[in-house]
């Protein structure tokens, strides 16, 4: 079995066998496709109620163990057979030769350099710097699939490795005698616990954190994690760094252990998929919590885009005024690792009581941790596949332009992202795809496993009961979270039309500073953009639906209050100006086009339920590049009815209330006054105060 990290005496050996498997994921990724599809952001109309979707990929991994069950029942190693080395050929002595690693070493260093760079000296705007989307998109995700479906390319390309064994070279080329570093003996007691807390770390910044897109942060990162790791290094021994706390070196090394391409005594073998996960020895305990963290930040990514963890925070913050969404994020990430080994570790005890004791239920877990990869491999694929072939286009035009400085290095400054590449129905069925055959994987080798470890077959089967229920609940409960942004969420705004000159019509509204009254933009105006959203017309609280007035009346309601200038100060608020700044500065018009009350309208027995989309015209004064940021700058949906925006908006006018605990003024003689919700998912009953200044 492959080990994570190579001593240093096999470095050049293992430089050249993976040198071959850089060759081929560069290979994999020129050769790829764009779909014939449409642009994701809209709900996708399933053919079929989401139940039976939901049930029918549970039944079919309960229906796997069964299968496995009846026709697996020896324990050979299906690895064993003849093996081809791929460093035999041709093509593989070419790319194994020391020229090709030290190149390949290079060019990966030289891309952390510019990343760096990047991120403290170059545009901060994420869709023109590099720094985002090389970081976020090409590397933790293409990388992961890379890793997973081909091999562990970050051993070789690894920039943190490959300035230490640089410095290691220049050491005892200066006269130095035996490893730089290796001061330190490292404790086995601490196991792989750093890259736990890493790569927990790691998540945060990832899904918590809110500047995780800010060029200068990721530099500055970057910079401090280079830090750490050269100085655990230098510790520790590079090597022995790499095994146990360098948390990318773990994260990419173990989702190759399902890849098909196994380096083993300076050779790259060919093996099945998730042949590299049965090695018959258990994992430590620190290795099993790192392995159910990565499953778990996965999961929790899709929960926190639900409105079930919307519903949810909403809860918290009411029972728990004085906590934020950062903090209750941040709360929710830790209690998902919790939560999924608590259920894991359960789940095991109960397979050593079935196994009467033997062996003992840590020892258990411990033995079927690596089991558990392909699911998040599965749920990996399923919530970043997408993400990464329409982000991942960015790449294109900011390698001739990595700064944002204007610059054509390699003549690809001027692509333009096709955001149709991927959509709504291809991510469903790819989710569907993924999770399902991620789990029947799982089942596979947990199955293989138990025939190792427990004894008789009858018994290892037995055992295997408790574990598939867990899986089968894993695909409902993951298969919905990945569902709901697709086939069940309100219509999200695409990109109808993106020009350089788009004419407004001349009957489309533009409000008015100060007044917000809504008027014509007249004759010959034209715009940079136009963005078209498609709005469900759903039911407000007080049970009204949405139509043209709410929608129309929330601009207005932005202009009134956003904009300074009036003597008595009696219609402006600071916090609004600040919230709708970039829509003022780049609106150009807005346009109700049209009112659908057909399509999506449908009838049961003698009922008719008419639903209404309403068409919508944005017109902006922004670049067309950046669809996806132009697209959340002026969404046209209001969370209030327009008559209620009337009667607040009377009510802070007569000193009687106010927008924003900013904006609570002297003018009142009440000794505080209530701070009125602009989001329909606040309460008014009890409402919060400011204290009068």
């Amino acid at each position: 079995m492959v080990r994570l990290h190579l001593p240093a005496s096999r470095s050049i050996r293992a430089n050249r066998t993976w040198a071959w498997v850089a060759t081929c994921a560069a290979v994999a990724f020129c050769a790829a496709t764009p779909a014939d599809a449409h642009g994701f952001g809209q709900r996708y109309e399933l053919p079929l109620p989401l139940s039976l979707y939901l049930f029918g990929a549970a039944a079919v991994v309960a229906l796997s163990f069964v299968v496995f069950g009846l026709f697996l029942r020896g324990s050979s190693d299906p690895r064993v057979g003849p093996q081809v080395d791929l460093l035999a050929t041709a093509a593989g002595r070419v790319a194994g030769h020391p020229a090709i690693v030290l190149t390949l070493r290079l060019a990966a260093l030289a891309l952390f350099v510019v990343t760096v760079l990047a991120g403290l000296f170059g545009d901060q705007n994420p869709y023109r710097n590099i720094a985002p989307t090389l970081v976020w998109i090409i590397w933790w995700v293409g990388l992961a699939y890379v890793a997973a479906f081909v091999g562990d390319v970050w051993v070789l390309i690894n920039p943190w490795r490959t300035v230490f064994d640089g410095a290691q070279w220049l050491y005892r080329r200066l006269g130095g005698h035996g490893e730089l570093g290796d001061r330190l003996p490292y404790p086995e007691s601490l196991g792989t616990w750093p890259a736990c807390v890493l790569l927990l770390a790691f998540s945060w910044i990832e899904l918590v954190y809110p500047n995780a897109a800010s060029p200068a942060h990721i530099a500055w990162l970057a910079i401090a994690y280079s830090i750490l790791t050269w100085t655990a290094m230098l510790a520790f021994g590079g090597d022995t760094w790499l095994r146990h706390g360098e948390v990318f070196s773990l994260v990419f090394g173990t989702l190759a252990r399902f890849a098909p391409a196994e380096a083993q005594d300076g050779k790259l073998l060919l093996q099945p998929f998730g042949g590299g996960l049965l090695d018959s020895r258990p994992v430590t305990s620190s290795m099993m919590a790192f392995i159910l963290l990565l499953l778990a930040t996965v999961l929790y990514d899709g929960l926190i885009g639900t409105g079930e963890w919307a519903l949810l925070e909403g809860a918290l913050r009411e029972s728990f005024p004085r906590s934020s969404g950062l903090a209750l994020r941040s709360a929710g990430l830790v209690a998902m690792w919790l939560l999924f080994l608590g259920a894991y570790l359960g789940i095991c005890a109960v397979m050593s009581r079935v196994a009467t004791g033997r062996p003992r239920p840590l020892e258990v877990a411990r033995s079927f941790a690596l089991t558990l990869v392909p699911i998040a491999i599965g749920y990996h694929v399923a919530h970043y596949l997408v993400f990464l072939l329409v982000q991942g286009q960015y790449i294109i035009p900011l390698l001739s332009d990595p700064f944002g400085r204007g610059w054509d290095l390699f003549g690809t400054a001027g692509y333009r992202v096709d955001i149709a590449v991927a959509g709504a129905r291809f991510a469903w069925y790819t989710a569907v795809g993924a999770i399902v055959t991620g789990h029947v994987f799982a089942v596979y080798l947990a199955h293989r496993r138990a025939i190792a470890v427990f004894s008789p077959i009858r018994v290892a089967l037995a055992t295997q009961v408790p574990l598939t229920a867990l899986m089968v609940l894993y695909t409902f409960i993951g298969l919905s979270f990945t569902a709901e942004p697709i086939v069940e969420s309100r219509e999200a705004a695409t990109p109808a039309a993106m020009s350089e000159a788009v004419a407004i019509p001349p009957r489309a509204l533009l409000p008015e500073a100060q007044s917000g009254w809504l008027l014509p933009v007249g004759p010959d105006k034209s715009a940079r953009a136009r963005l078209t959203y498609k709005v469900l017309g759903s039911a407000f609280h007080d049970g009204t639906k949405t139509n043209a007035a709410d929608i129309l009346y929330a601009y207005a309601f932005a202009y009134r209050w956003g904009v300074p200038g009036r003597g008595d100060g009696a219609h402006y608020d600071p916090y609004i100006d600040a919230a709708t700044a970039p829509l003022r500065r780049h609106l150009l018009g807005v346009r109700v086009a049209g009112v659908d009350a057909a399509s999506k309208s449908f009838r049961v027995g003698d009922v008719d339920f008419v639903r209404e989309i309403l068409t919508v015209e944005v017109y902006l004064d922004v670049a067309p590049e950046a669809p996806e940021w132009s697209a959340v700058m002026a969404p046209p949906w209001s969370t209030l009815p327009w008559t209620v925006l009337v009667l607040m908006e009377e009510a802070v006018t007569r000193g009687w209330a106010a927008f924003s605990a900013i904006s609570c003024a002297p003018r009142s003689s009440a000794p505080s006054l209530p701070i009125l919700p602009l989001n329909s998912s606040a309460t008014v009953i009890a409402p919060k105060r400011c204290r009068r200044r």
